[in-house]
């Protein structure tokens, strides 16, 4: 269920964070059971540094329990790939929730024998899950303040700059296998050392795109916009 009452801040989510976001979670080594499933921790409630991707920035990130939106299964997908049906190597079920943890049963088809061996020997340990979230549920908490959610305080005490955002709804959409449990908060900003001008483009991009749909009635804001999208396409030919 959504959040009810948040006290402390007016302008709940001023920078619109939101969107499809992931994690990275282990497989259990106890007792592995591709019959019964393999017991999974999906996620945590813990402050976790992800890429926020509609807005292409890091954010620190709680996923409180009470706001999960669990179903009934997922699949389970072939590192996130999730644009052909030839990509799904099983599924997740059984999920529930504990105070701070959301957990799953991961189920691989034994049409990939391979996939369980290298399970069973410990090779591929890592999972990542898929999960959507919503501008309306997300709260930004400032920097030096406590947000009160629900009755549940929150207080952004760190000293870095990333945003501190609590998801107040969010919903699971597929969990996935992959070759390295490394965060994409990790791999973003490793992408951003190696491609700087090109990330530093996009970031322009999109803030001339949101100031555009701000003000879109204005022409010479499309026309700007336009001219933004077209010197894009030529960069990315280039790269």
């Amino acid at each position: 269920m959504p959040h009810r009452t948040i006290e402390g801040i007016d302008n709940i989510n001023p920078n619109g964070y939101g969107g499809m976001c992931s994690r990275s979670a282990v497989l259990s080594r106890a007792g592995i059971d591709f019959e019964r499933g393999i017991d999974t921790v999906a996620t945590t409630d813990a402050p976790v540094l992800v890429v926020d991707w509609e807005r292409w920035e890091i954010v620190r990130e709680i996923l409180p329990m009470r706001y999960a939106e669990i179903p009934e299964k997922v699949p389970l997908m072939d590192a996130h790939n999730t644009g052909s049906v030839d990509k799904i190597r099983g599924s997740a079920k059984d999920f529930r929730t504990t105070q701070h943890e959301l957990l799953a049963k991961t189920f691989v088809s034994p049409e990939f024998p391979t996939i369980r061996s290298l399970i069973s020997d410990g090779h591929l340990d890592s999972v990542s899950i898929g999960y959507v979230t919503e501008r309306e549920f997300t709260v930004e908490v400032p920097k030096k303040t406590t947000v009160k959610i629900d009755g549940e305080e929150y207080r952004n005490d760190f000293e870095d700059d990333y945003p501190l955002v609590v998801r107040t709804k969010w919903s699971v959409r597929e969990l996935s296998l992959v070759p390295i449990g490394a965060d994409s908060a990790a791999k973003f900003k490793s992408a951003i050392g190696h491609n700087k001008r090109l990330f530093d483009e996009l970031a322009k991009l999109r803030a001339e795109f949101d100031e555009f749909k701000q003000s879109f009635e204005k022409p010479k804001d499309k026309k700007r916009v336009a001219i933004r999208l077209a010197l894009m396409n030529q960069q990315l030919k280039l790269t």
